[in-house]
This record gives structure tokens, sequence and C-alpha cells, in this order.
């Protein structure tokens, strides 16, 4: 107290304080309390802010307390006056960056660079005993600066009302502007000091008061803007998002895409909130009511199920629960139903897949063994001059080359239908008539059946085909149409009779060819599987003779969807078998 005492000011203000009224000191120490008592608080709110604008201002009402504590104490202490005028400079200067930061813009150095100016000019005055103007003077202009910027960025404020920001900036500047004038007053008129102190702290009350209003502005804006981003989110997003309440049970919210996923509307939810039991078959009711359960010692629960469309389709969901707690008492459950219909498809492609390729190696090996372990006898034979007679030897070496000639046909096939799978296969497409496809394939054909002693019954719909054309590989549309026709003769006797047709479809927007035999026919066990791979149908002992690879009607499978088009199979035991092809009509 004795370095205080040194620069104790013998000042008219100091004489008229003690010798004025009672009631203003008195008054002026109710506000400065409670001002302190406020600003704490405000103080404690902003510094646990994660906002750079938040914790601004709670530095500007740390510098507010303490100028007022200063106010309260330091009058006639002109050491303690400065410091006073110093926190009143960085009061301001803290709300100025707090705007600043509000705006989302990069403080400029120089505002700190000046207070730091001042802030050794501050500490020269108190140390050599200076008059307070040569230093309240720069001081308050620095203030007026701060206060004009201030109002400036709050006019351009977008976050507040413009009522607000009227309001605001004018609080801001005559509390900017009175703080810097109340110094240049008290030095020259110390008789009105203690009303102007007073004013002052009312005002700064007021832009307490008005920081907070911009502040709960700004915060119920952001909440505005999540709440739109939310609902932006919640109806468009693909899976359904539900909250249900535990007690009383009830859904709470459900989002609209339930409607696109189950056909149902949320309001079905919200009238039962047992409605989840619905969507399940019965057996899956345990697991369901176990998403639904709370307590539980699950924290987070998961399910796959297949529930069911209001049309009754049925698709694969994923779907998960967990507890929303208010304090440790479980409230609601949120939840999200997601379809995996198409993964839960392509799981199962998969080990449809996996075991498509396990039995494919399987008919591989049985394919390329068979003609292999019969061309080895041979060769051994001939080798050791088993064969005693040359008819005996050519019958041998005409049986290898059938071998050979099985073995290359499997080989071409199994390359074909890597190529066709892996879309390797190359085509050469052209536009070519209908009436022209019809003829070529019959052309090509014919002497092959002549060959095989077989009557071909031919029906052209010439009219029909009559200036439609398809879009096709001549050679590969060659191939698919032999295969089906030497399938048709395997299956048919010997002097029997295939049925050929050419026309369009019932729509007349696909070119159509059949062929039909009036062999045994195929049972309906095995019309399923006509087109695998390696698949035959039995005829006995004459199955096992048989040298075809088993993949020719896949192969035709392939490269008509190629096209595509379709080819399909209809057949009756004792009666024969159809199989037709549809070709796309080329529009120009």
């Amino acid at each position: 107290m004795a370095f205080l005492e040194t620069f104790k000011l013998e000042s008219p203000y100091y004489i008229v304080y003690n010798q004025s009224m009672i009631t203003l000191p008195i008054i002026l120490l109710a506000f400065g309390g409670i001002s302190l008592g406020v600003a704490s608080v405000y103080f404690y709110i902003f510094a646990r802010s994660k906002e750079r604008f938040i914790q601004f201002w709670g530095l500007c009402w740390v510098c507010y307390s303490c100028s007022l504590l200063l106010l309260i104490l330091g009058e006639g202490y002109q050491a303690l006056l400065i410091l006073r005028k110093v926190f009143d400079m960085y009061n301001i200067l803290f709300l100025l960056f707090g705007v600043y930061r509000f705006q989302n813009l990069r403080i400029p150095g120089f505002w700190t660079r000046f207070s730091l100016y001042l802030l050794i000019w501050a500490f020269l005055a108190a140390l050599y005993q200076f008059d307070l103007m040569p230093f309240y003077l720069p001081a308050s202009v620095f203030q007026i600066s701060a206060t004009i910027v201030i109002c400036y960025l709050i006019g351009r404020f977008r976050q507040v009302s413009p009522l607000a920001r009227i309001a605001s900036g004018f609080i801001f500047g005559i509390w900017g502007i009175g703080k810097a004038a109340i110094s240049i007053i008290e030095i020259l008129y110390p008789e009105y000091i203690a009303s102007l102190h007073l004013a002052e702290v009312i005002f700064s009350n007021i832009l307490n008061f008005m920081v907070v209003l911009i502040y709960l502005q700004r915060a119920e804006e952001k909440l505005h803007v999540a709440e739109k981003q939310f609902k932006l989110i919640a109806e468009n997003v693909s899976d359904i998002i539900f909250l249900h309440q535990v007690q009383p049970a009830s859904f709470m919210y459900i989002t609209p895409s339930v409607e696109r996923l189950l056909g149902y509307l949320p309001r079905d939810f919200y009238e039962d909130p047992n409605f989840f039991l619905q969507l399940v078959d019965q057996k899956d009711i345990p697991e369901i009511n176990r998403l639904f359960d709370y307590p539980s010692p699950e924290q987070e629960k998961h399910a796959v199920l297949r529930i069911f469309r209001k049309n009754l389709q049925p698709i694969w969901t994923e779907i998960t629960t967990a507890p929303v707690y208010e304090g440790e008492k479980p409230i609601a459950l949120a939840g999200v139903i997601r379809d995996i219909t198409t993964i839960k498809e392509a799981e199962e492609q998969m080990l449809m897949s996996k075991k498509a390729k396990e039995v494919f190696l399987s008919y591989i090996s049985h394919e390329l063994k068979t003609p292999i372990t019969s061309l080895l006898a041979y060769v051994m034979a001939l080798k050791d001059n088993t064969f005693e007679t040359k008819e005996k030897k050519d019958e041998a070496i005409e049986v290898i080359y059938k071998k050979v000639l099985t073995l290359e046909r499997l080989i071409y096939d199994l390359f074909q239908l890597s190529k066709l799978e892996t879309g390797q296969f190359s085509f050469d497409f052209m536009v070519m008539d209908g009436q022209d496809l019809a003829e070529a394939l019959i052309r090509e054909n014919s002497l092959y059946l002549k060959d095989a002693d077989i009557t071909m019954v031919l029906n052209i719909d010439k009219e029909a085909l009559k200036g439609v054309s398809v879009i096709i590989d001549e050679a590969r549309i060659q191939q698919v149409f032999s295969n089906i026709l030497a399938n048709a003769v395997r299956f048919s006797e010997k002097g029997g009779t295939i049925k050929i047709c050419f026309g369009l479809d019932s729509k007349k927007k696909n070119l159509e060819f059949s062929v039909t035999d009036y062999g045994p026919g195929i049972a309906p066990k095995d019309l399923p599987y006509i087109f695998d791979r390696f698949y035959r149908v039995d005829k006995g002992e004459e199955s096992a003779r048989e040298d075809t690879s088993g993949l020719g009607m896949i192969i035709a499978k392939e490269i008509v969807e190629a096209h595509n088009g379709t080819i399909s199979v209809e057949s009756r035991l004792q009666y024969g078998s159809t199989f037709t092809v549809r070709l796309p009509l080329y529009c120009e």
C-alpha cells in the first residue's frame, strides 16, 4: 500500500467523491457487484464453448470485470486508473476480435501491435507519473476506432435479424465511444464522474444483454440449419431410421423412406407401437422382439431378418437398435433398417457360383479323362503291336482320330464359353433382312438334315418377315441354329421329321424361329437344367456313346443373350421338344 500511496491523486474528483451524496457510490458499488457476478457467469459459459468468437467475448468480460473492480477500488491512485484504462482498452479489443471471428474474418495484425504500443506507453506513464491525459487521449482514440469497426461489422451480420443488428450497433457505439469519452471527462469535469460511471455500468449491462441476444440468435440459427439438414437427410435417406419410445411403447419418429422401402406410411407405425411384428414371419418374432426389448445386457443389437413389404414381397434387411439415455435411464431405442436384398442375393449367387465352379471342374476332368483314357489304351496297344492285322490297326487309328476330334471340340467349346461369359467374345454385327436370315439358315443346314436321314417340314411366314430386319452376327446365329438343329437330330429317329418355323412373335417386336422334334421329349425335372454346362438328358446306353461336349445349349444361350434376345424350350414326354429363339427387330 505504501507503493500505491506515492501515486495517490490529490484531485478535485477524489474530494468530490468523498464529499458527494452517499447514494451514488452505494448504487455504483451495487451495480458493480451485479456486473461482476453476471460477467463471471458469462465467462464460465463462454470459456466452455469451442467457438473462437465466444472465447474472445469471454475474455472481453474478464477485462470488463477487472476494469469495474479498479473503478470501485482505485479512485485516487494514478497507477490503478492507468491500469483500469488498459483493461478498458483490451475489453473493446477482445470484443472486436470476437466480432471478426463471428464473421469468419481474419483478425488484422495492426490491432494487436497498436495495443502493445499503448501498453508500453501506459507502463511508462505509470512509472514516470505522467499526467493521465497523455495516456488517456491515444487510448481513447484507439477505443473509438475499434468501436467504429465493431459497429460496421455488426451491420454486416446476416445470422441475426435487422432489428437486432440496428439495436446492437447503437448500443455498442454508445458504449464504446462513451467509455472513451468518460476517460477524458473524468479529467476535465471531475464533478460529474460518479454519474457517468453509473451510466457506464448500466450501459455495460445492456451490452451484456445484447451480446447474449446475438449469441442466442446465432445458436437458434445454427439449430435451425441443423434441423433443416436433418430433415433433408431424413427425407432422402434410403434406409429407415426410427426412434421407438420405451415407456409408453410407441414410435416417436420414423423416416418417410419407410413408404419407399416397405410400402407402409409412417402413420401406420405411429398408430400401432407393435406394428413391426406384422413385418416378419412367425418364426422371426422372437428375434425382432429381442431387438425392441429393453433393458437388455446388449447395448447395441443387430439382426438380419427377412421382412415383408405391404404387397407381401419379401426383402432381406439388416436391423440395428441402440438405447437412448436420459441420464442413466433408457428412454427410447434408436434404430436403422437397411435393405440388404442385393447383398444377400450376391452372397447366394457367390455360393452358387462356387458350387457351379466345383461342378464345372469335375465335369471338365471327367470329360477330358474319358477320351484321354481311351486314347492312351489304343496308343499303348499300337506301341506294343497288340493288333495283329492291318484292319484292326486301321480301326484303332480311326477310334483315336474320333477321340481326338471329340477332345478338340470340347476344348474349343470351353474356350468359346469362357470368352462369352467374360465378355471377351467379339461379334461382327450387321443389319440383315429377316427373310434373308431364314433362307440362309436353312440353306446352310439342309445338307446336314439330308445326311442324317431326317425330313424337314419348313414354315416361313414370308408376309410377316417382309420388310423387317434384325441386327445380328450371322455366323454366330448360324452356330446357335446348328446347335439347336443338332440337338433335335440326336433325339429323333432315323427317317423322322423335324419342323422348322420362321416368323414374328405375338407382339410383333421380335423375329422368332423354332425347331421342333418329335422324339421322346424332356422330363419336367430336366427342363430347368437344359441350358446348364455339360447337362445331358439321359437316353440310357446311347448317352454314354455320344461324343458331344454338353456345352452346345449354354453357348447358344450366351450368344442369343449377347444379341439381347431370348432362348426357351417347351417339351412333353413322348411328344417331343421345341426350342424357340427370339431376336429383337431393328428399328431406325
